[in-house]
């Protein structure tokens, strides 16, 4: 959301903060390695210039990262900019003042106006959808109230799952391929790919976590993903079928007087004591396959893989229950409907009473309310009726987190737990120099013109023993950093929701108008006349209105709450139904709906108005004057009926 200036502080505050630090430190030592290793070129590039080149990369490698991870954990812990028209609409805001705004987030609103007016009058929710995959209505069996969180989090939680099934799958198809080559429905040819196999799990595993790991983007924002059953039927039917493939392709190759070399290297991977004699080149070649086997082993790393894994899911999937805990799927509508008024307004001021006076008063932050439904308003000129709708949102305001501490907990140790991980893997990219340098001094100073019998296979044992140390490392790694970005990125969500609070209004009026003329100026005194018309309106208003909890996800940068906005919760709210309808009668209720006048009515009614004025006031002295007269003809008669009233009263007194 780009920033827009407003004094008024509407109350969203950065989020990133603890991530951000973190994260800065992971960077900026990180940048720190490789400058150590930079600072190493100048003196290595004289006498081994492929030791120097090595330690030039693997610096330039670790420089870079380390410098984008600092900015960008810096860029998390600076301010949080936020303008005036955060944050995203629900649905497309027809508001005027706000058309630059409306159509930069026009693509990532959540519904569309036929969404928002279905729900209002159905008392329903778009936002919880049906699980779709074998996967995904898992985890909804297990977990019943993921429905109702934010579509992100269903997402993240969706996948972790499904890379855990994927890896239990995955090793469930090796054990079928292990039992086909072992009791040897593939051949004997088969058992020479194990370790290959083995290898294959290990990166396909790997691979699997990987891409589990993907970063939060707009499209796990607007919608759940999908993660089909035909992936693993696939996978178990290529365990089964592979090893007989490979083994009429090994027959192929072993058919030309290799057989006996087969048997050598079968017996070799199986652990089994080699009965045929070998010759010089044969026994040292398995000697280098034996230094081989025993210096990498793959079930090292599928345990470490294995054990990464359980605690990625523990962390993620609490957290999303204790999300999932918090949710409150409520679709309550306040629907007002009142009894037929009859009102002195013509239809388009009731209307815009209702949006330009009484909508304008619920103004938040004095921020523009939101129009996802302008106003529409008609009238039949035949007969009278006339109906009009609109709906409105308030700006919305934050709601505060209402975490648990345990929650809180997770957070902090999911993310301290994923930039641990991410700077071991640095260390370990970064100790490999060590052996990695070693050995290209070593292979700097090699003459291979000059190899022999003797120190040829010496040679081949040093670059086997430095090639698997270094392999060894970087696997580790590789792991390592894997599972940091996971846990990075899947925590990421629980830190940038931001919950908010609005008034969802929908105003439709229907009713009948009847047009009166009326005259004005037939008086005897009156020197001009006017006849204008008043307009007796018979309305039935409808009202519904609801208070809403609304969810999104804040980013970092420029479009840092141009994500989605869904409705979580939907409450009724009766106080805010009778204030509007109750202001919206006081305010027309004894008003006079007159046809609009032009300029020469105008003028005409003011003159009548004003030689009215100067009548009456020329008028004032003879009419005073004629009162006067009327008293004193009068005065006599006063004077007798006084006289004869003493006379009467006289006369009593004495009688008595």
């Amino acid at each position: 959301m780009s920033f827009e200036h407003g004094s008024l502080d509407l109350g969203i505050r950065n989020p990133f903060r603890f991530e951000g630090t973190l994260r800065a430190i992971r960077g900026g030592i990180t940048a720190l390695l490789g400058l150590l290793s930079l600072l190493n070129v100048a003196s290595a590039v004289q006498t081994h210039p492929i030791t120097g080149w090595t330690f030039a990369i693997i610096g330039f490698v670790l420089m870079a990262n380390g410098l984008w991870t600092l900015g960008r954990g810096l860029m998390q812990v600076m301010r949080f900019y936020v303008g005036r028209s955060a944050p995203t609409s629900l649905s497309y805001n027809h508001a005027t003042s706000e058309q630059d705004s409306a159509k930069r987030e026009q693509r990532d609103v959540a519904y569309d106006q036929q969404q928002i007016e279905s729900m209002l009058v159905g008392s329903k929710n778009y936002t919880f959808k049906e699980p779709v995959g074998l996967v995904a209505r898992m985890l909804h069996t297990l977990f019943p109230k993921i429905t109702f969180v934010p579509y992100p989090i269903q997402n993240l939680a969706q996948r972790i799952v499904g890379a855990l099934v994927q890896t239990l799958v995955a090793l469930f198809a090796f054990a079928i391929l292990s039992f086909v080559t072992s009791v040897g429905l593939a051949g004997d040819k088969a058992t020479i790919l194990m370790p290959f196999f083995a290898f294959t799990l290990l990166c396909y595993v790997a691979l699997v976590w990987f891409r589990a790991g993907r970063p939060l983007n707009r499209s796990l924002g607007r919608g759940i993903e999908t993660v089909s059953a035909f992936g693993f039927v696939k996978m178990v039917a290529v365990c089964v079928s592979v090893p007989v493939i490979i083994n009429v392709i090994l027959g192929k190759i072993f058919a030309y007087e290799l057989e006996h070399y087969q048997a050598v290297i079968a017996a070799q991977l199986r652990g089994l004591e080699i009965e045929v004699e070998l010759n010089e080149g044969m026994t040292w070649a398995t000697q280098m396959l034996d230094l081989a086997y025993n210096s990498y082993s793959n079930s090292t790393w599928l345990g470490l893989i294995f054990v990464f894994s359980v605690i990625s899911c523990g962390l993620v999937l609490g957290l999303t229950a204790l999300r999932a805990k918090q949710a409150n799927p409520t679709t309550e509508i306040t629907d007002k409907l009142p009894r037929t008024s009859e009102v002195g307004a013509r239809p388009m001021d009731i209307f815009n009473e209702f949006n330009h006076q009484v909508m304008e008063r619920r103004r938040y932050k004095k921020v523009p309310n939101r129009i996802y439904k302008p106003l529409s308003a008609r009238q039949n000129p035949n007969n009278g009726e006339f109906d009009g709708e609109l709906i409105q949102e308030t700006q919305p305001k934050t709601v505060e987190k209402s975490d648990e501490p345990v929650s809180k907990k997770m957070r902090i140790a999911s993310t301290s737990l994923a930039q641990a991980l991410l700077l071991i893997a640095t260390l370990l990219v970064f100790y490999s120099l060590t052996p990695l340098t070693t050995y290209t001094s070593f292979f700097d100073g090699v003459v291979f013109d000059q190899l022999n019998d003797e120190t040829g296979p010496a040679f081949v044992q040093t670059t086997i023993e430095s090639f698997f140390t270094i392999f060894t490392l970087l696997v580790a790694a590789t792991i390592c950093a894997i599972f940091g970005r996971l846990l990075s990125n899947l925590s990421h969500p629980f830190w940038s929701e931001i919950q908010f609070e609005s008034s969802l209004v929908y105003f439709k009026c229907k009713g009948t108008v009847k047009e009166d003329t009326r005259t004005f100026g037939k008086g005897y005194n009156d020197s001009t006349s006017l006849e204008t018309s008043v307009f007796t309106s018979t309305i039935q208003p409808r009202l519904f209105v609801t208070r809403v909890i609304s969810s999104t996800f804040a980013g970092i940068g420029s479009t840092n709450l141009m994500f989605p906005r869904h409705i979580m919760t939907m409450h009724g709210d009766e106080n805010l139904a009778d204030e509007l309808h109750h202001e919206l009668m006081h305010s027309i209720g004894n008003r006079a709906g007159t046809a609009a006048m032009n300029d020469e009515q105008r003028k005409v009614v003011d003159e009548y108005n004003s030689s009215n004025l100067q009548m009456k006031a020329e008028s004032a002295p003879e009419r005073l004057a004629n009162r006067s007269s009327e008293l004193s003809l009068d005065a006599p008669k006063a004077q007798a009926a006084l006289a004869q009233k003493e006379d009467h009263e006289a006369e009593t007194s004495l009688e008595n």
